[in-house]
């Protein structure tokens, strides 16, 4: 995966228009070379995080991809106490970027956090999603999604132009085509 600027925007800029664009409190845009990429993310991903004001008890989302994965692997800095929470269900994929209960496991260990899992697929189907819901581990994970502090994500690639991962679209999602990126389904 690649995300390309061609017209030459210096980082703070960028960071500036996602803010206004987006609503966000705070971002990080990152100059980089592909070398030590990841490596790179995981210094700005740890001062945000620090800069947040998490503490005992707070809530830090955690979405998946190569991204995530890779900041994860890097190492997140000492914030204990923080409960950290799958920012979605699983899907049925093997690579190592998909697999969200272990992001949340790995980032809890290294933050000092309490980790809460969720073990529901992404998109269960219709008849099954009731079902989901009624659960009371599911109700209590979900309620903590409204009290989300962080949300640590990446950006990627539609998965509807992106072939790998394509016989995961769902219907509604094939409307989706146009946009350039995917935040929480990437």
């Amino acid at each position: 995966m690649r995300i390309e600027i061609r017209d030459f925007v210096a980082p703070e800029e960028i960071r500036r228009d996602l803010i206004n664009a987006l609503g966000l409190k705070q971002a990080a845009v990152v100059d980089t070379v592909e070398i030590g990429l990841l490596d790179t993310l995981a210094q700005p991903v740890g001062t945000l995080l620090k800069e947040a004001g998490l503490k005992d008890g707070s809530v830090l989302a955690i979405g998946w991809g190569p991204a995530v994965r890779g900041v994860i692997c890097a190492g997140l800095p000492r914030i204990p106490g923080v409960i950290m929470v799958p920012a979605r269900g699983g899907i049925p994929q093997a690579a190592p970027h998909f697999q969200i209960n272990a992001f949340v496991r790995q980032a809890a260990e290294q933050l000092g956090g309490v980790p809460k899992f969720i073990f529901a697929p992404y998109l269960p189907a219709t008849q099954y999603r009731d079902a989901f819901m009624s659960e009371p581990a599911v109700r209590e994970l979900i309620a903590l999604w409204d009290r989300i502090d962080v949300a640590l994500v990446g950006v990627g690639l539609p998965h509807t132009v992106d072939p790998i991962h394509a016989g995961t679209v769902t219907s509604s999602e094939r409307a989706l085509a146009p946009v350039v990126g995917d935040v929480i389904r990437h």
